[in-house]
């Protein structure tokens, strides 16, 4: 037990201050006679609850004598204070140092937090008391267990529920009409609107040349003509052809320009006749070294005797040579557009594919591929190792979508197909595709219809959740258009429970055929 005194200019704060941080648990309060304090019952109250809430017991050693201190079975009750004579207590003056001042909350004050949770005294005393109460915990800790546990049970699980149904194939051949003109379509004439796709293609291509060619220059030279016609001159025009008359060959020559001959004179004296001359320049008809004949050779002029006219080189023939080199070939340019052709058509037949977005179908027999332009590095017969192709071209089609298709096939077969069914997926094959007029063709197609039960997925997901997984195979089982399923539920520790996820959002129900 710790004794603390005060004397009477000590302020309540002090006071309260000295009180919490002492550490005993019994604790002689005194307070010097004429302190504020000790007339004041407020202030002395306070000073004993705060003292419960400390867990320390204050024993006040002088006290006045109205003042009665509370038991601590109960909070003591306060007696408002009996009027009695001003002398027989002391006055309070208001600058005394009783730790309040009139008009200010002393509570604010440092020190003094502790008096601000008086007001919740008797709320922790009631806390306590239930605290006190083990079965109340207990009770409390299990209703929350449970909370826990169902909400766990009901937001956690999920389940994936698979149906399994036996599907039907219809085949059938139809024959629809398709038109670019319209958007939607029509099912009382099986009109079907069609989509046209169209890109642009260019490329390169190269490719050896395989052609070959003798090139060079022809042999030149010059003949004198001789005319044994007494009669009259000859002309000869330009190109007038000649031809070796001693040599079996096909070489021939041709006058460079035109000339006339003197017809031949007669010697009298010598009884002689004495043909008229003139030269000409010639050139070889062929390129090549076989045209530099040797001088003195005779040649026939257009194919007249030699009797009557002739022709001689005083001089060799020369400048004639050839060679073999390659050369554009007409083969080679037909085959490299029919290769880049081929190669830009399966490019452009790609591209297309790839623009068609799901839901559309190609219709592959309307495609249509054109050249726009088309240029060669070199002509026919043109010298050259290499041959380069540019090609720009266009390739289009048509495209329709399967819904549309679908509800045509649905609209006229509607009689095929058996009640309860639906059409799952189509598929066409064996096209034929005919231009009718501008921008309307006829589709003449084998078309594979594949049919599956109709299921109301939303209707059974409401009818097997939160169901046990007995009851869920029972309802499955009782369907007649289901044929099997599989359930699983995750996380595979609710899988334990034998039961459906309570929320519908937690089951995920998929059809699948057989």
């Amino acid at each position: 037990m710790k004794n603390l005194q005060f004397g009477k200019n000590d302020s309540f704060q002090k006071i309260l201050q000295s009180l919490k941080e002492s550490e005993d648990s019994e604790i002689n309060l005194s307070v010097e006679e004429g302190s504020p304090i000790l007339s004041n019952p407020t202030l002395i109250e306070v000073i004993k609850r705060l003292g419960l809430r400390w867990r320390k017991k204050f024993n006040f050693v002088s006290l006045p004598q109205f003042y009665s201190p509370p038991t601590e079975v109960a909070p003591p009750v306060i007696a408002p204070p009996v009027a009695t004579p001003s002398a027989a207590l002391p006055t309070v003056p208001p600058t005394a140092h009783a730790g309040f001042v009139v008009g200010k909350d002393v509570a604010a004050e440092k020190g003094w937090h502790e008096a601000r949770e008086t007001t919740s005294f008797f709320k922790r005393i009631k806390l306590n008391k239930i605290l006190r109460n083990k079965k109340a915990v207990y009770l409390g800790f299990a209703t929350l267990a449970l909370i826990v546990l169902a909400s766990l049970v009901a937001l956690l699980p999920k389940a994936k529920v698979t149906l399994y149904v036996n599907s039907k194939t219809l085949e059938k051949e139809v024959s629809l009409a398709g038109s670019g003109k319209i958007e939607n379509v029509d099912l009382e004439t099986s009109t079907l609107p069609l989509k046209s796709l169209e890109e642009s293609l260019s490329d390169t291509s190269r490719a050896k040349t395989t052609g070959e060619k003798l090139i060079g220059d022809e042999a030149k030279g010059r003949v004198t003509v001789r005319n044994y016609s007494p009669l009259a001159d000859r002309t000869f025009p330009a190109g007038t052809k000649i031809k070796p008359g001693s040599i079996a060959s096909d070489l021939e020559f041709t006058f460079d320009s035109p000339l006339t001959i003197k017809a031949a004179s007669i010697s009298a004296e010598e009884g002689t006749i004495v043909s008229g001359k003139a030269a000409v320049g010639i050139t070889a008809a062929k390129i090549g070294d076989e045209g530099n004949l040797a001088a003195s050779t005779r040649f026939t002029v257009n194919n007249e005797p030699l009797t009557s006219v002739d022709a001689v080189n005083d001089l060799a023939f020369s400048g004639g040579l050839s060679k073999k080199v390659q050369v554009v070939s007409s083969s080679d340019q037909t085959k490299l557009l029919e290769s880049l052709s081929e190669t830009l058509k399966k490019k452009g037949e790609t591209q297309l594919k790839s623009k068609v977005i799901e839901g559309l179908t190609l219709l592959e027999k309307s495609m249509e591929f054109s050249i726009s332009n088309k240029k060669f590095s070199a002509n026919v017969d043109s010298e050259a190792q290499e041959l380069t192709l540019t090609l720009e071209a266009k390739i289009a089609a048509l495209a329709y979508k399967q819904d549309n298709l679908k509800a045509i096939l649905e609209f006229s077969l509607k009689e095929l197909i058996p009640e309860g069914y639906k059409i799952e997926k189509l598929d066409s094959k064996d096209e034929t595709f005919n231009k009718k007029e501008e921008g309307t063709f006829e589709i003449i197609t084998k078309v594979t219809i594949y049919l599956t039960p109709e299921v109301k997925e939303a209707e059974i997901v409401k009818k097997i959740k939160g169901k046990s997984l007995g009851e869920v195979k029972g309802f499955l089982e009782s369907q007649e258009n289901i044929s099997g399923y599989e359930i699983k539920i995750s996380p595979s520790f609710f899988a334990f429970f034998q039961r459906m996820p309570f929320l519908s959002t937690k089951v995920n129900l998929e059809v699948e055929s057989k």
